[in-house]
């Protein structure tokens, strides 16, 4: 089977989540390349510290579900992510693509609040011969702490 890639981006807006294929559309529209360097000279203004990140699941190989986990720099968080699949996949199911962080307690009696890092993508291949990866994607930009 020939080898295939589809990259997907999940971009998440003030007025949702909005999955697009091979465009970008939206609030924020991120230009996501393979080697995941983002492009300085386009960063959009309202997102100070704007970058791209990835990770991948590591080498390719047959092992029927991959995880990837893209992890924000210190000090920043996700506004957006997703996934790109490489290599003998023939039929596969997405089982997570979302921002990854940590539920933290602020004061006794609040309700935790979910703090994002990062994005995970975990994917089972049901088809395909030979080796396959993903390769997870996060758009971070700087955390600007609420004024009290």
């Amino acid at each position: 089977m020939a080898e295939k890639s589809r990259p997907m981006i999940l971009l998440a807006a003030a007025f949702g989540i909005v999955l697009i294929t091979g465009i970008a559309i939206g609030l924020f529209a991120a230009s996501v390349s393979p080697v995941a360097e983002a492009n300085p000279g386009n960063n959009p203004k309202a997102l100070n510290g704007y970058v791209i990140v990835a990770d991948s699941s590591g080498s390719p190989s047959t092992t029927p579900t991959k995880t990837a986990r893209a992890t924000c720099p210190e000090g920043k968080g996700p506004i957006a992510g997703g996934y790109q699949m490489s290599g003998s996949v023939d039929d596969a199911v997405i089982i997570d693509n979302h921002p990854t962080g940590a539920l933290t307690v602020q004061e006794p009696g609040e309700p935790p609040e979910f703090i994002p890092d990062g994005w995970q993508v975990r994917i089972k291949r049901f088809g395909g011969i030979g080796g396959w990866s993903i390769l997870a994607f996060a758009a971070c930009v700087d955390i600007v702490p609420e004024a009290e």
